[in-house]
């Protein structure tokens, strides 16, 4: 049965370039409670962010397999890279993402830092903003992730 904490639409912390984002309800990746939705967010953020390749090719399942652990990976450095350059903090490069409570937060040196599913919702929002904006309504997404995303969030 699926718990009750689910994948949703962030609508608490608008900044002019985000009015709102996709978050997750709990961590993904290794180790971590990886409920259905929340994976299968991340796999849509992740495989939409990407024209090919494998990340492009990523199947949204809603499982943490080894594909989704690498492919997080693998978005996490090459965002750092694009954020160092940028005069921003990396992000984490640990596989891992979790619940963002705000669009980032002040790292060493005053330096902003970004949760890594704000910089997957920011980059897919740059790449493909139609995308992004109808993901509830897709039918590229999973009926069951579209259903949560159209939810109100209490």
């Amino acid at each position: 049965m699926e718990d009750a904490a689910v994948a949703y639409k962030e609508t608490r912390f608008p900044n002019g370039k985000l009015n709102y984002f996709y978050n997750v309800s709990t961590s993904v990746g290794p180790h971590r409670p990886n409920r259905r939705t929340d994976v299968a967010l991340v796999q849509t953020l992740l495989r939409y962010c990407y024209k090919d390749g494998d990340v492009a090719n990523l199947k949204i399942d809603g499982h943490c397999g080894p594909k989704t652990r690498a492919a997080i990976r693998f978005f996490q450095r090459e965002f750092s890279y694009h954020a160092l350059k940028a005069g921003m903090q990396a992000l984490e490069k640990d596989g891992i993402v979790t619940v963002a409570d705000n669009l980032g937060f002040e790292g060493p040196n005053d330096k902003p830092v970004a949760y890594t599913i704000v910089a997957l919702n920011f980059t897919l929002f740059r790449l493909k903003p139609d995308f992004w904006q109808n993901i509830p309504t897709s039918p590229q997404v999973p009926a069951y992730l579209r259903v949560e995303l159209l939810k109100p969030k209490p």
